[in-house]
């Protein structure tokens, strides 16, 4: 999973979107648009974790940011695009793998 940083802008919905196809949020890996989805359907994930004072910018380890993760304002996102959890088993993997959580909980 190739993960990319970059400010929020809260109107990120797909046309038609929110839907009542389920109480959590999923990003379209196309058009990195918001969908309404099934929270018991397994997929893809980010976890969010601390990270050290220093890694406010991204950048490598030596940074204060974790082998592997993307860090921006003191937080080290995860991707973890090879495994595919549903929303409860995917909390569980981001507390007991980072000690984090859901980039999205």
């Amino acid at each position: 999973m190739d993960l990319t940083i970059g400010p929020f802008n809260y109107s990120y919905w797909a046309a038609g979107e929110p839907s009542k196809k389920g109480d959590c949020l999923m990003i379209d890996g196309l058009t990195g648009l918001w969908k309404a989805a099934d929270c018991n359907k397994k997929m893809s994930f980010v976890c969010l974790s601390p990270a050290s004072e220093d890694a406010t910018t991204p950048g490598p380890e030596e940074n204060g940011c974790p082998s592997g993760a993307k860090c921006l304002n003191g937080y080290a996102y995860h991707g973890t695009g090879v495994y595919f959890l549903d929303w409860n088993d995917a909390e569980k993997y981001c507390v007991d793998k980072f000690g984090g959580h859901l980039a999205c909980s």
